[in-house]
């Protein structure tokens, strides 16, 4: 680390503890904030598990496979030279593990400064450019489609509440989890980014200030259903925690989406749009414990 000039490192893997439910539930709660506030993130995209390490380092870990001809032209200035194919695509591992595992979704989403280790080869990405070590390519970015600023782009006032929730869960749903149950564990820390715009939290993954409207998602393809391996915890089949897979939401009635077709200009576009709730809704913390009311305080605002 003193070559990055940081003085801490943070190892999930080590610094989560997992035989105290309690501490490990504190700590999963914070590491969107971890990553988040971290001055630069590795991510050892490459890997196939936990102990692959990182290749390249001499006398240490496996060699590289990575197509470079060094020319020193004296003692500060050398030159590199890249197969001629390597500048016009981005190497990296084909359907990597490390894509589809849940825990790693954070990483990527979180982080802002991103040093990747994948395809042999290490990519440097940030919100203001990305630096590829096996070719020299333009650093500017474009910020519509990035995924270098994906947290920040998700988040955008521009975009409905349940846009932002469907964007972020399109990823995060289809990956894969030892424990089927930890997917809601990975989500609480995720969550911590809508608190702002969606007081009273979460009830198995769905918002309660806009339950009535993200209650009624549906699948984008095919979903199977998960199964807590552990008889205490449930996985609503209600919920898209309880089903594994790409999941859409029903967007056009996200109250937020309606007041934007609102106030759209065109004379000619007639709109009358609402909604009107028929139901009231109880949570149980447990199947003989009594219903709490789900306070969908959105639609409160709007009911008249």
């Amino acid at each position: 680390m003193p070559r990055f000039g940081l003085r801490y490192l943070w190892i999930h893997s080590l610094y989560i503890v997992q035989d105290d439910d309690s501490q490990k539930r504190q700590e999963i709660s914070n590491m969107t904030m971890i990553y988040a506030n971290a001055s630069v993130t590795l991510l050892a995209v490459q890997g196939v598990h936990a102990n692959s390490g990182l290749r390249g380092f001499r006398g240490i870990s496996e060699p590289r496979h990575l197509l470079q001809s060094v020319h020193h032209l004296d003692e500060e200035i050398k030159v590199v030279l890249t197969d001629a194919e390597a500048v016009f695509y981005e190497v990296g591992t084909d359907n990597p593990v490390w894509a589809s595992r849940g825990w790693t979704f954070q990483e990527r989403f979180f982080s802002r400064r991103r040093l990747i280790f994948d395809g042999d080869s290490i990519r440097w990405e940030c919100a203001s450019a990305i630096w590829r070590e096996h070719a020299v390519l333009p650093s500017h970015l474009d910020r519509t489609r990035s995924e270098v600023i994906g947290c920040d782009a998700i988040m955008s006032p521009d975009l409905p509440y349940l846009s932002r929730l469907g964007f972020t869960l399109e990823d995060y749903n289809k990956r894969e989890f030892t424990y089927p149950e930890d997917c809601l564990n990975a989500f609480a820390g995720i969550s911590l980014i809508f608190s702002p715009q969606l007081a009273g939290g979460f009830i198995s993954g769905i918002p309660t200030a806009i339950f009535d409207i993200a209650l009624p998602w549906r699948p984008g393809n095919r979903i199977h259903r998960r199964i807590a391996t552990d008889s205490s915890k449930v996985l609503p089949s209600w919920s898209w925690a309880g089903w594994s897979g790409r999941i859409e939401f029903h967007s056009t009635t996200d109250t937020s989406a309606m007041e934007f077709i609102k106030k759209m200009p065109y004379e000619s576009l007639h709109v009358s749009i609402g909604v009107t709730r028929t139901l009231r809704w109880k949570s149980h913390e447990t199947v003989d414990a009594p219903g709490v009311p789900i306070n969908a305080s959105i639609l409160d605002s709007r009911d008249d």
